[in-house]
């Protein structure tokens, strides 16, 4: 198994780091309860805000994902972890998360759609609970080390 590299993103990284999110945001929201472009502005006016906030993942010499990992009141929080389509289902998903457990031993906590089984099947497998529902399509997912 190649290892995989972690590298702070740049501000380069934003556009590709928004497409990820953008669809999510197009599959899951709900445009009845939300207004889809102000969302989508909100987005990516905060990622490229918090570009120095995010991880880059190489395997070898390939881009396969990136996600934001940060200590905040309450425990760490893991926000955008995305992996690149053709990474998919390649356990990558799996490492990262192993990688940001062995960062602390405090809680973790992420937001998620509650419609994106897969996401949720993979954040189960590693301990996350599901802890609150916080809107019609999102909840939130704790671990507790």
């Amino acid at each position: 198994m190649m290892p995989l590299t972690y590298l702070p993103a740049t501000p380069e990284d934003a556009d590709l780091i928004f497409s990820q999110c953008k669809e999510l945001v197009l599959r899951y929201e709900d445009s009845n309860e939300v207004d889809l472009d102000r969302v989508l502005q909100w987005l990516e006016r905060k990622i490229r805000a918090h570009i120095s906030l995010y991880t880059c993942v190489f395997r070898g010499n390939e881009k396969v994902a990136f996600f934001s990992f940060s200590e905040q009141e309450d425990g760490w929080e893991l926000d955008d972890l995305y992996v690149l389509e053709p990474y998919r289902n390649q356990g990558i998903g799996s490492r990262i998360l192993k990688h940001c457990m062995e960062m602390t031993s405090r809680p973790i906590y992420l937001y998620v759609f509650t419609a994106n089984d897969g996401a949720i099947r993979l954040y189960a497998r590693h301990g996350f609970t599901i802890t609150q529902q916080v809107s019609l399509t999102r909840s939130i997912m704790m671990r507790y080390p």
